[in-house]
C-alpha cells in the first residue's frame, strides 16, 4: 500500500466562505504526494456540499463523517485514525496556506529524522491586518524545544511577540510524524469536557520528541475573528480549566517531573485561572463568578502549587505579575485547603 508523505488533517464545522479557499491551499501545494482528510462534524452550513464536491474532482480527498457534533478535538482523533501519511499535519478549516508549505517543511523533516517540524505563521485579525508570527533564530534545536515546553507547561499568554517562543501555541504550524505519534499513543481530548486541546497535544509531543526542528519562514495564514473556539465561553471555563490543569499536574506527575516543572505548573494554575475567572465575570455576575473559585480553594494540588510561589526563595518570581495577577493570587490561596 502507498504511504503519502503527509496526511493533512481538516476537521469542518461551519466553515462558511473560508473552506474553498482552505481546501485549494492545499490541493494547489508544490508538493502533490499527499492525502487530504476532511472530518466533517455535522455542519448545518452546507460546508458538507463543499467539501463532497471538491472529493469528487480530486482523488486525494478522503470524507468523513461524524456520527454527532463531536467538536475539533475527537474530530481530529477520527483523522489521525485514517491518516496513513508518513507526517501529519492538523490545519484548521478557515485558515489557508502557501503553495510550497509542504514541501519545504516534508523536506526539513526528512533531511534530520524530526519528529517535529515547525513553522512560523501570519495572523489576520477581523479587520484583515496581517502579522508575522514566529521564532528567534539563535535557539538552537534542542533549546527551542526545551524553552517550548516550559512556556506550555506555564499557561496561556495573551499577548505574543512577533518573534518569540510564545507563538508556540498551536498545531496548526507544525508536522508531526504519524509513527511518533502512534508510538507514544498522543492523541487530542474532548474539548467539550476540558480546555486548551492544543497546548496538551505540544505538552506531550514536546515533551516525548527527540527531534524538533524550526523553519524561519511563514506558511499558514490563521484567522482571528470571534467564531474561533477559544472566543467561547466554555473555552475558558474555570470548569474546563480545572480539568486541563488536573490533566497537566498528572502527566508531569506519571513522567516524574512535577517537582522539576513545579514553578512553570504554578504559574500555569495563576495565568490560567485568571484568564477563566475574567470570562466567567464577563459572562456571569460577579457573585457568581466568585463562587466558582469554591474548588480551586479546596483542590490540594492547587493549593500546594500556587503556595510554593509564596516561599522565600520565589518571591523575586512573584515581581513578574502585575498587581492584578498578585491579587487574584491571594484570593484564590486566601482560606484555601493548606497542604504539607
Amino acid at each position: 500500500m502507498h504511504t503519502p508523505k503527509i496526511s493533512v488533517i481538516i476537521p469542518v464545522y461551519n466553515a462558511g466562505i473560508y473552506l474553498p479557499e482552505r481546501i485549494e491551499s492545499i490541493l494547489n501545494q508544490t508538493l502533490k504526494d499527499i492525502e487530504i482528510i476532511i472530518v466533517l462534524d455535522c455542519p448545518t452550513d452546507g460546508s458538507d456540499k463543499v467539501a463532497e464536491s471538491y472529493s469528487r474532482k480530486d482523488e486525494r480527498i478522503k470524507l468523513i463523517y461524524n456520527p454527532a457534533n463531536l467538536h475539533i478535538g475527537l474530530s481530529r482523533n477520527q483523522g489521525l485514525k485514517a491518516a496513513t501519511g508518513e507526517y501529519i499535519s492538523l490545519v484548521d478549516h478557515d485558515d489557508y496556506c502557501t503553495p510550497d508549505m509542504y514541501e519545504k517543511m516534508y523536506s526539513k523533516a526528512q533531511q534530520n529524522q524530526a519528529d517535529i517540524v515547525v513553522s512560523n505563521f501570519y495572523g489576520i485579525t477581523s479587520t484583515g491586518k496581517t502579522q508575522r508570527f514566529g521564532f528567534p533564530q539563535n535557539y538552537s534545536d534542542e533549546a527551542f524545544q526545551k524553552e517550548s515546553f516550559a512556556f506550555l507547561i506555564s499557561g496561556p499568554c495573551n499577548h505574543n511577540p512577533a518573534c518569540s517562543i510564545t507563538s508556540n501555541f498551536s498545531v496548526w504550524t507544525q508536522l508531526f510524524k504519524r509513527q511518533f505519534l502512534e508510538k507514544h499513543h498522543i492523541v487530542f481530548q474532548d474539548n467539550r469536557e476540558i480546555t486548551f486541546e492544543d497546548r496538551l497535544f505540544l505538552i506531550e509531543t514536546y515533551f516525548f520528541a527527540q527531534k524538533v526542528n524550526v523553519i524561519h519562514e511563514a506558511f499558514t495564514y490563521h484567522r482571528y475573528h470571534q467564531s474561533n473556539s477559544g472566543s467561547n465561553y466554555s473555552y475558558r471555563s474555570i470548569e474546563l480549566i480545572t480539568n486541563y490543569l488536573m490533566y497537566v499536574h498528572d502527566f508531569l506527575n506519571r513522567q516524574h517531573i512535577l517537582k522539576k516543572e513545579y514553578i512553570h505548573f504554578a504559574d500555569n494554575i495563576l495565568l490560567s485561572l485568571y484568564s477563566g475567572f475574567r470570562n466567567e465575570v464577563k459572562h456571569k455576575s460577579l457573585f457568581k463568578a466568585l463562587r466558582t473559585l469554591t474548588p480551586i480553594r479546596k483542590n490540594p494540588a492547587f493549593q500546594q502549587a500556587l503556595r510554593y510561589l509564596y516561599k522565600k526563595e520565589n518571591l523575586k518570581y512573584l515581581k513578574k505579575y502585575p498587581v492584578t495577577k498578585l491579587s487574584f493570587l491571594l484570593l484564590i490561596t486566601l482560606f484555601g485547603k493548606k497542604t504539607d
